[in-house]
């Protein structure tokens, strides 16, 4: 039986981005808003999904992005900001995001996949300035070859079009393949429709709605525990 190729989502997969967001968040607003941060997060990462798309196509500027999502995002948690502000905060948050790391388990998930599965890789969306620079910020290239990371702006498809995986699976020599992402839409569902097994990163306990994963894990841990397992049953 070939051993499995692992690929991994990067934005709330490998790293948890509320913890740059809430970095940023304390900087800008110093003390204010603090019981506001849990839903401002949420709220902005959900209308930074609404104009992703059309932003990464043309359609909108990276700045008319940037603008929307924060702008709206802590409206819909009660807080008021300029346009102006909103982009001040974005640069807080980009600046943050240069300073993330890999946490102590994830670190254990990636020598335990580097070790037990075929090869690791990542598939992105975003841009490949901001994508490559946060995987250089989490040290990724110590389990990570340049070959085995696809990027949506780099490669010209986004997920979750099954072309974005296949043209991953392809790279990897073909065999059988696993995903971990966070996002059931853009993940779970794209890499399911290319025939691989998928792992749901679920962090905020999100309902799954009609999309079904292979294994949903709720902390580092669990995911760290449910490759073990995978990689057990592989090898007996």
């Amino acid at each position: 039986m070939d051993r499995l190729t692992i690929f991994f989502d990067l934005d709330d997969t490998l790293y948890d981005r509320s913890i740059p967001y809430e970095r940023a968040f304390s900087q800008f607003f110093g003390g204010r808003y603090a019981e506001k941060l849990p839903q401002a997060f949420d709220a902005v990462i959900h209308r930074g999904y609404e104009v992703f798309t059309d932003a990464h196509t043309g359609k909108i500027s990276m700045e008319a992005m940037h603008v929307y999502r924060h702008q709206t995002g802590l409206a819909d948690a009660g807080i008021s900001i300029t346009p102006d502000e909103a982009l001040r905060f974005q640069a807080l948050y980009a600046e943050q995001q240069r300073h993330i790391t890999l946490s102590d388990t994830m670190r254990r998930v990636l020598d335990l996949c580097r070790e037990r599965f075929a090869a690791v890789g990542v598939i992105t969306n975003g841009s490949v300035g901001s994508q490559t620079g946060k995987l250089k910020s989490l040290g990724m290239e110590r389990w990570v070859p340049a070959q085995l990371v696809f990027i949506s702006d780099a490669v010209g498809v986004m997920k979750p079009a099954p072309e974005i995986f296949r043209m991953a699976q392809k790279a990897a020599g073909g065999g059988p393949c696993l995903f971990v992402g966070d996002s059931c839409t853009q993940d779970i569902a794209g890499a399911a429709a290319c025939g691989w097994q998928t792992i749901w990163m679920n962090r905020r306990g999100e309902a799954p709605g009609d999309i079904c994963p292979s294994c949903t894990v709720t902390s580092e841990q669990a995911l760290l525990d449910c490759l073990q397992t995978i990689a057990d049953t592989a090898q007996g």
